[in-house]
């Protein structure tokens, strides 16, 4: 056998590039800073929504203690039932649905009348 000699080349380890590895931390650096920063956006809209409708409330609760504090008066307290004239014939009209009954002078309608037969 003959005496080989190999050469050795001489191999490089190939060079990381730290290039790449830069764009990816700082691809997630600004992609992290984008989300807080919509996050924290979207949470002071909402505080200031809730806060809006805070507002409306308690103005609506004020009016409603201000109307359940009132009373209503229909004005109809120092009527009387019987007519103001006499001679003044009046119909009645009732709704039970309504729970109403209402006297009115028979004048102030018309009357079903038929022509003919």
């Amino acid at each position: 056998m003959e005496n080989e000699q190999v050469e050795l080349v001489d191999f490089q380890k190939p060079k990381r590039s730290f290039k790449v590895l830069w764009s990816v931390i700082i691809t997630f650096i600004v992609l992290g800073a984008a989300a807080a920063y919509g996050y924290s956006y979207m949470e002071k809209q909402y505080k200031s929504e809730i806060s809006s409708r805070n507002l409306k409330l308690d103005a609506l609760h004020k009016q409603v203690d201000e109307l359940s504090n009132t009373t209503i008066s229909d004005g109809l307290d120092g009527l009387s039932e019987e007519p103001l004239d006499p001679n003044l014939t009046t119909k009645l009209f009732q709704s039970s649905k309504l729970g109403i009954s209402l006297r009115y002078p028979k004048s102030d309608f018309a009357e079903e009348k038929t022509i003919g037969r």
